[in-house]
């Protein structure tokens, strides 16, 4: 009947836009994720530093 159609171009509607929001939030997790790992890598980087520069101190300590 045209009030089941109705109903259902409503149900594939909402349907649409929840798979379209979820499309979003699935881009802006990886983009977060992204940002996560460049940060990691900034923070290993600079802890490679910290050992590195302890190292000469402790050399030049003894």
């Amino acid at each position: 009947s045209a009030a089941a159609a109705k109903d259902i171009k409503l149900l594939i509607d909402d349907s649409t836009g929840k798979v379209g929001e979820g499309s979003r939030l699935v881009g802006e997790a990886g983009s977060t994720m992204g940002e996560i790992v460049d940060s990691i890598r900034r923070v290993a980087d600079i802890m490679g530093e910290i050992s590195a520069a302890s190292g000469e101190q402790s050399a030049g300590i003894e």
